[in-house]
């Protein structure tokens, strides 16, 4: 049977008065999204500040650039010793590295060297060696030379600044063909730096 206006009001009513008050106010709802949108724009602009800092920070280590790596220890150059050598009645001085002079021995003999050494003021060489080399290169360390062929002297005190002189002897080999060359060395320990440089160059001849 077809409801009536006056049962449906009724009905309506009742089941109105059933019902009760929504859960949240509006009010909250609203503080709650509020606080929502507030948390996601921090969390925003967190990141946006860090990526900032993290290109700073690129762009100023570019700018400036890393300084090149230097050696813990850079040893400073060698001082070089002027050295007199005086072969067979033949003398020079050698005053810097490469003017290396020549001399004329014979084969079979016992030739005389004299080497007079000009340590500079304020240098103090450690040890002072001085030999032949059959090969017109140099070879050494702190340790000392290495691959002559005679060794003709090594000092066992320092040297201060002053004027030596040593006498040496050396006995060239008679097996040497004559026009071959072999080559007199120095080699010096001053500071923390050694020097080895070819002095002079030995023509061997016959007698």
């Amino acid at each position: 049977m077809p409801l009536r206006e006056h049962d449906l009001s009724e009905r309506l009513a009742a089941a109105a008065a059933q019902v009760g008050e929504p859960r949240f106010a509006v009010e909250s709802v609203i503080r709650r999204i509020r606080r929502r949108r507030a948390r996601r724009i921090a969390r925003a602009s967190l990141s946006v500040a860090v990526v900032a800092l993290g290109t700073a920070v690129s762009l100023f280590s570019l700018g400036a650039g890393n300084p090149p790596a230097r050696p813990a220890t850079q040893s400073p150059p060698p001082a070089w010793l002027p050295i007199r050598i005086s072969v067979l009645g033949q003398t020079a001085l050698i005053t810097h590295p490469g003017s290396r002079q020549v001399f004329a021995v014979p084969a079979g003999r016992r030739v005389p060297i004299t080497a007079q050494v000009n340590v500079p003021h304020a240098v103090r060489v450690r040890t002072l060696w001085l030999g032949i080399s059959t090969a017109d290169r140099t070879s050494g360390g702190p340790a000392g030379p290495t691959g002559w062929a005679a060794t003709l002297l090594r000092t066992t005190k320092p040297l201060t600044s002053g004027y030596r002189t040593f006498r040496l002897r050396w006995a060239v080999p008679g097996a040497l063909p004559p026009g071959s060359r072999v080559y007199l060395i120095a080699y010096w320990v001053a500071g923390r730096s050694a020097a080895e440089a070819i002095i002079a160059s030995l023509v061997i001849h016959r007698a």
